[in-house]
């Protein structure tokens, strides 16, 4: 996760972002559900294999980077554990949780957490929990921690590439994410490394096709966003089309608009015609859509830009945007109100500095917006949607509130 959310995609273009999150599609009504007996092939990078059949993921899930937070603490999945399918039956979300596979780029090693023994523990009651109380599935997150504020330890993007070359290489040092697989009972891996090797883009593609010939589980891997008109430049690592036979599953990551622009100017999050623009990318990859299942990460935070001189910005970002909302409408100097704005919310207002300062969110109204126009772009398949908020418990309030009574949106 990066860090989602104060991740290395967002470090590139100066955001300290906490990110983000989703929803999605592509997935047949008769499905396989996912089990920790299925076997894979190892993949040929040079010649992909199509997938039989997509597995099956829960129309919702739910994204928890610190257990002790989000789990234990704001107990962000079990205060709304459920959701309703498009047959109106009441399912368990599936739950994406950081913490047995923070990787350790230099050696390839996983991050012990031996001297905080509550992790695991937390880890632990987790699966247990959701495995037995919800029959929800459970997926592990591969990631590199690059703030530190997880493990203790911060490493720069610039060391995943690196690694990534080293393991396509020698798929030896694989064998630590394999054999945490086995060791612990969850039901699939995301591959959410977020740098490659700008030059050999077919690396990456690689490193994912050997991991998921040797893992007892489904693998499924995180797509940053591209457009028709950045994929040329933009993340150029991460080719979706080589990783289209690669993986078992995607996630369509970080529908953050306002990354766009290096230096950064004020922007919205997310609109509709930027989804648009990324939705019709993911529909041109060939093996991609329609052969697996492909979700969407949705945000629930806010971006706050704020004037400097010589017409710069600088930028903060976190989840208690009812906090920031209500500090903004006690201005008095509002230059813009758009807090109702279902496509584009945000406000303009004069800090008490004096600074020029926009504040970009998204309400429960404009994650509703986005969930049907994805689930119309869809047409007959239903939507596939999950939530990054930091383990605020945002997603609660601002995501699944008004999705989840809209007879508009179909989850799967």
């Amino acid at each position: 996760m990066k860090n989602r959310g104060y991740r290395g995609r967002f470090l590139q273009v100066g955001l300290l972002a906490s990110l983000i999150l989703l929803a999605a599609c592509g997935q047949a009504q008769s499905q396989t559900p996912l089990t920790k007996t299925t076997s894979f092939t190892p993949l040929s990078s040079a010649t992909p294999t199509i997938a039989q059949r997509p597995f099956a993921l829960a129309g919702a899930s739910v994204w928890i980077l610190s257990c002790l937070d989000g789990w234990a603490k704001q107990q962000i999945y079990q205060d709304n554990p459920f959701y309703t399918n498009q047959q109106g039956a009441q399912e368990a979300k599936d739950i994406y949780v950081f913490g047995n596979f923070w990787l350790q780029p230099d050696t390839g090693t996983l991050w012990p957490y031996s001297n905080q023994p509550q992790v695991l523990n937390c880890l632990s009651d987790l699966l247990t929990t959701a495995h037995t109380r919800y029959h929800a599935r459970v997926c592990a997150v591969v990631s590199v921690d690059e703030t530190g504020v997880e493990t203790g330890r911060k490493w720069p993007g610039s060391a995943v590439p690196v690694y990534t070359r080293r393991a396509a290489a020698d798929p030896g040092l694989l064998t630590p994410i394999v054999e945490q697989a086995r060791k612990y009972p969850y039901d699939c891996l995301i591959n959410d490394l977020e740098d490659g090797d700008r030059s050999h883009p077919e690396t990456f593609a690689r490193y994912d096709g050997l991991l998921r010939g040797r893992l007892p589980l489904p693998l499924g891997q995180t797509l940053l966003w591209k457009t028709p008109q950045v994929s040329a430049y933009w993340q150029v690592w991460e080719d979706w089309r080589r990783l289209a036979s690669q993986a078992d599953f995607f996630i369509v990551m970080a529908l953050d608009h306002d990354s766009l622009n290096d230096p950064p100017v004020p922007a919205s999050i997310v609109n509709a015609d930027w989804v648009k623009q990324v939705y019709t990318y993911m529909r041109s990859i060939p093996h991609l859509f329609g052969n697996h299942p492909v979700a969407w990460e949705f945000p629930t935070y806010y971006r706050l830009f704020t004037g400097q001189k010589a017409g710069k910005w600088t930028i903060s970002a976190g989840t208690d945007v009812e906090a920031h909302i209500a500090a903004a409408l006690k201005s008095q100097t509002i230059l813009q109100n758009y807090l109702q704005d279902p496509n584009d919310p945000y406000l303009e207002y004069m800090n008490p500095q004096g600074q020029d300062t926009y504040l970009f969110f998204e309400t429960a109204r404009s994650s509703d917006v986005l969930a049907q126009l994805l689930t119309e772009s869809n047409q007959s398949t239903c939507l596939l949607a999950s939530f990054w908020d930091n383990d605020s418990g945002t997603a609660n309030s601002l995501g699944w509130s008004l999705i989840a009574q809209d007879q508009k949106v179909h989850l799967c």
